[in-house]
């Protein structure tokens, strides 16, 4: 879950599949093209009365025209849509309608209160629900067939056109504006959709809050400010007043229970010095870059008197939080499925299999398995077999084990060849988790 520039980001790796490093090369392009100040709004001395006449400081056709370049034409397709998912990752982007927050997702296709439309229908593919062919979809929502063509780019415009800085974006007849009006860490929007999309005890097994950096004092408006709508100026001090999204987390974090919230992690650099940088200086993307490279995160933490921690075992000193997050991003390509459930007088014997979520052919799939040394299950050691992972089309080790007390923790635990394990998806849970929601186990 995203808003305004993260979520053109989340567009690009959720949505089209995009390498991190492939975003950062298109984020630079969008920070050198898209910024183009109109006439005087930039001026010394004149930027005041020219940002009033005209509306906005950034003119709003020259982001258009490097958003669409990025998300626009390619060798797939003329026009690419949100909806639809051509890989495993559910992606939700958060915009501003009125003082409404809504999401486009690209496994929703939108047109009710709280989804924007996010699928791209031509007139004789869009139909009515399943069961009633007979009134396409443009005339249902009363809109006109060219509105019903929705492609990424403007969708990236709908989640980070900020109120001064540009020009609000159309879709469907409403003005769509950054996300950060309403959310500017949507973190608790995310878990919501999760809970919505699998089940409201779905286990997690991170949560990730990724800042655009911190400072001791807030951002400084843009002037004139004052001279907007009176209805957006709440939502304006709004976004410039929660940039840093820390408010957010520290509410989020204080509202979960523990298996959430010793899943949940935030990451988000401390700029030196009281103020950050202007939200249009992008002129300082590369020292960005670079702090946030250098930036010293906290060390690695495992709460051993917590059966439920993601960790387990000691780390070494210097292991940072960034090395631990990736351990959990790794072990959570790791899934239990199980079998069969038997019990007998109070024992119950669970047999089931362990797999990759990472297809055979990826190359992701070579580095995983030859970082796992094995498996800990129930504290009791699985070597990894070799012909079982290098050699069948998929990852598949065979796993039994008792266990009696059906509220206790049950952990299956990866072993990258370090003084800790790390848990694989879905673990660790109780046997009363398992039987009630057995999607858990997988």
């Amino acid at each position: 879950m995203s808003c305004h520039q993260g979520g053109i980001i989340a567009l690009g790796i959720g949505a089209q599949g995009l390498s991190a490093a492939s975003c950062v090369s298109l984020y630079r392009a969008i920070c050198r093209e898209g910024f183009k100040p109109k006439t005087f709004t930039k001026a010394p001395g004149l930027s005041w009365l020219a940002r009033w006449f005209r509306g906005s400081i950034y003119k709003s056709d020259a982001m258009a025209t490097v958003l669409d370049q990025t998300f626009g034409s390619t060798a797939r397709t003329d026009e690419i849509s949100v909806f639809g998912m051509s890989n495993h990752t559910r992606v939700a982007i958060t915009t501003t309608v009125g003082d409404d927050c809504r999401l486009i997702a690209n496994y929703n296709h939108g047109g009710s209160e709280r989804y924007l439309h996010s699928a791209r229908m031509r007139p004789w593919q869009a139909y009515d629900p399943p069961g009633s062919f007979s009134t396409p979809l443009p005339a249902l929502f009363g809109k006109s067939a060219a509105d019903m063509y929705v492609i990424l780019c403007n969708r990236a415009r709908c989640t980070s056109a900020a109120p001064l800085y540009f020009e609000p974006e159309t879709c469907h007849g409403e003005e769509c504006r950054d996300g950060g009006l309403k959310h500017n860490n949507p973190v608790q929007l995310g878990v919501n959709e999760c809970k919505d999309i699998w089940h409201p005890d779905v286990a997690f097994d991170v949560i990730l809050s990724v800042g655009s950096g911190r400072s001791r004092k807030q951002l400084q408006k843009p002037a004139p400010w004052k001279l907007l709508p009176e209805w957006l100026i709440g939502l304006f001090n709004t976004l410039m007043s929660t940039m840093d999204g820390e408010a957010a987390w520290e509410r989020f974090i204080q509202g979960q229970e523990p298996r959430i919230r010793n899943r949940a992690t935030r990451l988000n650099v401390k700029f030196p010095g009281d103020e950050a940088p202007a939200l249009d200086d992008t002129s300082k993307i590369d020292s960005m870059e670079r702090m946030a490279y250098g930036f010293e995160f906290s060390e690695a933490r495992a709460d051993l008197l917590d059966p439920f921690s993601p960790a387990s075992g000691l780390f070494l000193h210097g292991h940072t939080l960034l090395e631990q997050l990736a351990d959990q991003l790794w072990a959570s390509m790791y899934f239990f499925q199980l079998v069969s459930i038997r019990k007998q007088k109070d024992i119950y014997s669970v047999t089931g299999w362990i797999g990759c979520r990472i297809q055979p052919g990826e190359g992701a799939l070579l580095i995983l398995l030859q970082r796992t040394e094995g498996f800990w299950v129930k504290g009791r050691e699985l070597p990894m077999p070799y012909d079982a992972a290098f050699h069948n089309p998929g990852l598949h080790v065979p796993v039994e084990f008792n266990h009696q007390a059906i509220d206790d923790a049950i952990r299956i635990d990866v072993d990258f060849g370090e003084t800790h394990r790390v848990s694989i998806s879905g673990f660790p849970l109780t046997l009363r988790v398992s039987v009630a929601v057995p999607s858990h186990f997988i």
